[in-house]
C-alpha cells in the first residue's frame, strides 16, 4: 500500500497521517485497516517522534524488526497529581527527555506506548520525583495485545524499578500532597509552632519575662498560620452582623486566651483551621471525582479537511458535519457517529460498562471515551458544548446546587442553632457564680468550653459532604443525579414501575425462531434477499439474521412491500413472499408444520412471519424484542435491596408482555396502555406505597417520568429528551445501573443518618460536660473537630467500591 511496505520484515516506508486520504476515497480503508491494527502482526513498526500529537507517524525506525514484534502500551498509575496544571508540568518534564517512545501524562496516570527493548518507564519515575509525582510500576496494565510480563521483566528491571519508586515514595507523595493543598501545610505549619510556644512556655529557659514574650509571640505566629483562611471569613460574617460557626470558634479562642489559657486557644485555632482544610482537601478529592470526567475529552480534534489533510484545531472549531479521525487509544474529543474504521471503544467513563463495546460504521460514539483499538473516522453530531461530557458536567453542577431535605433540614437547623449557642453561652457564664458560687474566672472558662463543644460544625458539613461524594460516585458508575434530593429519594422508594420496549427489552426486534419444511432450508436466505430491499424494522432484523448465517445474499429483483401485509420478489427466478401471520390467509390450509410453529410463536408472545416460496407456504420466522441480558439480574437486586412491589407498564400487546415480565421476574404486568393510563399506574401506586420510581426512555414515558417520585431515563449518553426529562439518568443500556443507583442511594442516606447521630451525640454528650467543668477546653475541642474529620472521612466511603 502507498505509504509502507512489508519485506522480510523491515520497515521500508513510512506512513503519513498528514496524506491519509479522506474517508470515503480509495486507499483511505487500506490506510485504516494498517493504523488500525495496533501492532497486529504484520502491521508497520513506526516510531513516533517529539511532536505525534500533530503529525501522527513521523519516523520509521530503521532496524530491521520482525513482523510478529508489535508495540506495547501501559497504563502506569500516577499519585501527586491532581490538577490539569500538574499533568502539563510533568508532560513537560517527560517530553524533555527526548524519549524513543510517546508518552501522555493525565491526572490518573501515564500512558505509555513504546517498542521492546525500549521500555522508558525508570526514566520517568525517576524524572517526575522531584515534582512529588509517584509512579506506580507494580500497578501498570498492559492496555496493547503487545506480552507486557516479558517486557516489564527484561527491559524495565522491574524489582529495581520499584526499589527506586519506593526510596521517594513517601517523601514525594507527602510534598505533592501538600504542594496541592496549601492550607494544610500552612495548618500544619501552625501545629508545630504552637508545640515550640508550649515548650517555651513550660521549660522558661530565657526567664520570665523574655519567656513569655517568646511564648506569646509563637503563639501569635501560630494562630495566624492556623487561621490563614478561616479568621477572614470569620471576619466577613462579623463585619455583615452574622452569626456562624467561624464566629463561634474565634469567640472561644480569644476568650481562652483573655482567661491565662492561650496555648488551648490557639489549640482550637489550629483543630478548627486543621480540620477546614481537610474538608476542603476531601472534598476537593470528590470534585475532582466528578471534574476528572470533563478533563477526558480531549481539547484538540484531528480536523479531516476537504483535500484528505488531516489538522489539529481547537474542538470548538469543528462544526457539526465535519470528520475527524480518531487515532488508537487516543480518547474522543467530540460526540459523533462512525463513518469508517471498526475498533472497541472504552465508554466506561460516560456509561459505566466496563467491557469495551465495538463500534462499526454507523454506530454512536461519545466525547471523553477512549478509542482501544482501530484508527476511527467519525462524523461530528453535537458541537463541543452539547458532547455527553458536557451534559453531565451541567447535571453535576445543577445537583450540587439542588439541596436534599436532610441538607435543607441541617441547614434550617445552623440558622438558629448558631445564635441559640451564644445565648446558652451567656447563661452558663452568668449562671454559675450567681448560684453556684463559682468564680467567674472559672465559669468564663467552662463557657468557653461549653461554645467549642457546641458548635455545630460536623451538624453543617457531614450532609453537603455526603451528598456530594454520592453524585460524584454516581457519575463514575455511568448515572447521574439532578440534585441531592433525587439521590436521597431514590433508595426510599418502595416501588418501580419500568417501561418494557427499550428499557427491559433491547428496544429492537430480532428473529428468535426460524421453521422451514423440509427440503426448504435456505428459506431464510431467500426472505433475507427480499427484506434486504425493503425499509422496515422486521424486515431489518430478517436481512440481519439471514447475513448472519447464510453471508452475502442474491440479489433480488421486482420487490414490493404491501403495508399490513409484507413484502414480496423475485430471487433466483422464484417468488417469494414474507407475508404477516394472520394477514388475510387461510392458516387451515398451510402444512401442518407450518401451523404449529405459528401457534407455538403466537403462544410465546412472538411476531410472526410465513415465508411462500413458489405460492407455497414453506417457512416460518418468529420474531421478538429480546430482554436484556442484565433485565433480570438488576431486577432481583432491587428487590434484595428493599424494593416492595416491580411493576411493568406498556403499550405492548399482552402475550408480548407477559413472556417479557416472566422472564424478568417482575411482580406483574400491565400491557397495552396509552401514556396517559401509565400516569393514572402510577398514581395508584403512589397511593399505595407512598414514594414511586419511573424508569423508561424519557420520551414517551415523559407523563409518567414526571409524576413519579423519582423519574429514571435510560440509556441517556444518546437521549436528549432522556436528560431533560428525568431526575436521574442512567447514561448506559445496563439496567444493572438502576441496581447501583439504588444501592448507592440507600448507602448514601444511611451514611447521612450516620454523620448526624455522631455529631448530636458529640453535642449532647460534650457540651453538658464542658458547662459544668468535667470535660477541659481542650478535652471539648479534641472531640469537636475529631467529628467533624470522622463525617468527613465517613462520607468519603461512598467514593469507594460499587
Amino acid at each position: 500500500m502507498p505509504g509502507a511496505e512489508h519485506d522480510s520484515g523491515t520497515v521500508r516506508e513510512p506512513i503519513s497521517l498528514e496524506t491519509l486520504p479522506p474517508c470515503g476515497t480509495p486507499g483511505h480503508a487500506q490506510v485504516c485497516a494498517v493504523c488500525a491494527g495496533g501492532g497486529v502482526a504484520g502491521s508497520p513498526v513506526a516510531r513516533r517522534s517529539r511532536g505525534w500529537r500533530d503529525r501522527g507517524w513521523t519516523r520509521i525506525d530503521p532496524r530491521p524488526v520482525p513482523r510478529a514484534t508489535e508495540p506495547v502500551t501501559l497504563l502506569v498509575p500516577l499519585s501527586g497529581i491532581a490538577r490539569r496544571e500538574d499533568a502539563q508540568r510533568a508532560q513537560e518534564r517527560v517530553d524533555a527527555l527526548r524519549l524513543d517512545a510517546t508518552a501522555r501524562v493525565s491526572p490518573g496516570g501515564v500512558t505509555l506506548r513504546f517498542w521492546p527493548g525500549a521500555c522508558p518507564i525508570g526514566q520517568i519515575a525517576e524524572t517526575l520525583a522531584p515534582l512529588g509525582v509517584t509512579a506506580d510500576v507494580a500497578g501498570a496494565r498492559r492496555v496493547s495485545p503487545a506480552p507486557v510480563e516479558l517486557t516489564l521483566s527484561t527491559e524495565l528491571e522491574r524489582v529495581r524499578a520499584r526499589d527506586l519508586v519506593r526510596d521517594r515514595g513517601r517523601v514525594a507523595r507527602t510534598v505533592g500532597f501538600l504542594r496541592a493543598q496549601p492550607d494544610v501545610a500552612f495548618a500544619l505549619a501552625g501545629g508545630v509552632v504552637l508545640v515550640v510556644g508550649w515548650l517555651v512556655g513550660w521549660f522558661a529557659p530565657l526567664g520570665a519575662t523574655a519567656n513569655e514574650g517568646a511564648r506569646w509571640s509563637l503563639l501569635a505566629a501560630a494562630a495566624f498560620l492556623t487561621s490563614r483562611k478561616t479568621f477572614p471569613e470569620a471576619l466577613a460574617s462579623v463585619r455583615s452582623f452574622k452569626v456562624n460557626i467561624d464566629v463561634l470558634m474565634f469567640a472561644a479562642a480569644i476568650g481562652a486566651a483573655s482567661i491565662g489559657h492561650p496555648e488551648e486557644g490557639v489549640f482550637l485555632l489550629f483543630l478548627f483551621g486543621l480540620g477546614a482544610a481537610g474538608e476542603h482537601a476531601a472534598l476537593g478529592h470528590a470534585e475532582r471525582a466528578v471534574h476528572a470526567l470533563g478533563e477526558l475529552a480531549p481539547d484538540t480534534a484531528q480536523l479531516v479537511r476537504a483535500d484528505g489533510a488531516v489538522e489539529t484545531v481547537a474542538v470548538e472549531d469543528v462544526v457539526v458535519g465535519s470528520e475527524i479521525l480518531v487515532r488508537p487509544y487516543d480518547r474522543l474529543p467530540l460526540d459523533g457517529e462512525v463513518i469508517e474504521g471498526v475498533s472497541a471503544v472504552d465508554e466506561s467513563t460516560v456509561t459505566g460498562e466496563p467491557i469495551p463495546v465495538e463500534k462499526r460504521t454507523g454506530d454512536a460514539v461519545f466525547a471523553g471515551t477512549l478509542n482501544a483499538g482501530g484508527l476511527l473516522c467519525v462524523r461530528v453530531t453535537k458541537p463541543a458544548g452539547e458532547s455527553t461530557v458536557a451534559k453531565i458536567m451541567q447535571m453535576v453542577a445543577e445537583a450540587r446546587g439542588a439541596k436534599s431535605a436532610a441538607q435543607s433540614f441541617t441547614e434550617r437547623i445552623e440558622a438558629w442553632y448558631v445564635p441559640l449557642v451564644f445565648v446558652l453561652t451567656a447563661g452558663v457564664f452568668l449562671v454559675q457564680p450567681l448560684v453556684f458560687e463559682v468564680s467567674w474566672g472559672v465559669a468564663f472558662y467552662r463557657s468557653m468550653a461549653f461554645m467549642t463543644a457546641a458548635s455545630p460544625c460536623a451538624l453543617a458539613i457531614g450532609t453537603p459532604a455526603t451528598v456530594l461524594c454520592g453524585v460524584a460516585r454516581g457519575a463514575r458508575l455511568g448515572v447521574l443525579f439532578k440534585g441531592g434530593a433525587h439521590l436521597e429519594s431514590l433508595g426510599r422508594v418502595r416501588a418501580i414501575a419500568l417501561d418494557k420496549t427499550g428499557t427491559l427489552t433491547a428496544g429492537k426486534p430480532s428473529v428468535h425462531e426460524v421453521y422451514a419444511e423440509p427440503g426448504f432450508e435456505d428459506a431464510l436466505r431467500l426472505a433475507g434477499a427480499v427484506e434486504a430491499r425493503v425499509t422496515h424494522p422486521l424486515a431489518e432484523a430478517i436481512a440481519e439474521e439471514a447475513r448472519a448465517r447464510f453471508g452475502s445474499l442474491p440479489e433480488a429483483s421486482e420487490v414490493a412491500q404491501t403495508p399490513g401485509r409484507g413484502a414480496s420478489g423475485v430471487v433466483e427466478g422464484v417468488r417469494v413472499e414474507i407475508a404477516r401471520a394472520g394477514a388475510g390467509e387461510d392458516a387451515s390450509a398451510w402444512p401442518v408444520g407450518v401451523r404449529e410453529a405459528v401457534e407455538r410463536a403466537e403462544r410465546e408472545g412472538r411476531t410472526t412471519a410465513v415465508v411462500h416460496v413458489g405460492g407455497e407456504p414453506v417457512a416460518v420466522i418468529a420474531l421478538g424484542d429480546e430482554v436484556r441480558p442484565s433485565a433480570a439480574e438488576a431486577v432481583a437486586r432491587l428487590r434484595d435491596g428493599g424494593v416492595r412491589t416491580l411493576v411493568m407498564l406498556t403499550g405492548d400487546r399482552e402475550g408480548p408482555a407477559r413472556r417479557v415480565g416472566e422472564a424478568v421476574g417482575v411482580d406483574s404486568v400491565r400491557a397495552e396502555l396509552h401514556p396517559g393510563d401509565k400516569v393514572r399506574e402510577v398514581e395508584a401506586l403512589l397511593r399505595e406505597h407512598g414514594s414511586v420510581a419511573m424508569i423508561g426512555d424519557g420520551v414517551n414515558d415523559a407523563p409518567a417520568l414526571a409524576r413519579a417520585t423519582v423519574g429514571v431515563a435510560m440509556g441517556a449518553a444518546g437521549a436528549d429528551a432522556a436528560v431533560e426529562t428525568a431526575d436521574v439518568a442512567l447514561m448506559g443500556n445496563d439496567l444493572r445501573r438502576l441496581a447501583d443507583a439504588h444501592t448507592l442511594s440507600r448507602r448514601s442516606n444511611a451514611v447521612v443518618r450516620q454523620n448526624l447521630a455522631i455529631a448530636l451525640v458529640v453535642i449532647a454528650l460534650i457540651a453538658p460536660l464542658g458547662a459544668v467543668g468535667i470535660a477541659p477546653l481542650g478535652v471539648a475541642v479534641l472531640l469537636h473537630e475529631g467529628s467533624t474529620i470522622v463525617v468527613v472521612l465517613n462520607a468519603l466511603r461512598l467514593l469507594r467500591g460499587r
